[in-house]
């Protein structure tokens, strides 16, 4: 869905402009690479937390790290057990 709204995007601004067939692959290639190092980044702050991303059907879905893969470093996880603990 994002893909689409991008190449939408993109769609009316080469309307404006006109480019060479090489430069618009060259802008696609460097766009997917971007794009790519995004969804490694966010990965990677997913992980930090203490989330993971899962894939439901069509739908990537955020969720918590099931309990034999959870590690108390991760923010969440650090948050529940001080929450808990001054609870008490």
């Amino acid at each position: 869905m994002v893909n689409k709204k991008i190449r939408e995007s993109l769609n009316k601004a080469f309307l404006k402009v006109k480019l060479l067939r090489q430069d618009i692959n060259k802008f696609k290639d460097n766009l997917e690479i971007l794009l790519k190092i995004t969804d490694k980044e966010i990965s990677e702050l997913l992980h930090i937390i203490g989330l993971t991303e899962v894939k439901q059907g069509s739908k990537k879905l955020i969720e918590r790290l099931p309990e034999n893969k959870r590690y108390q470093g991760s923010l969440l996880e650090n948050t529940i057990y001080q929450l808990d603990t001054y609870n008490k």
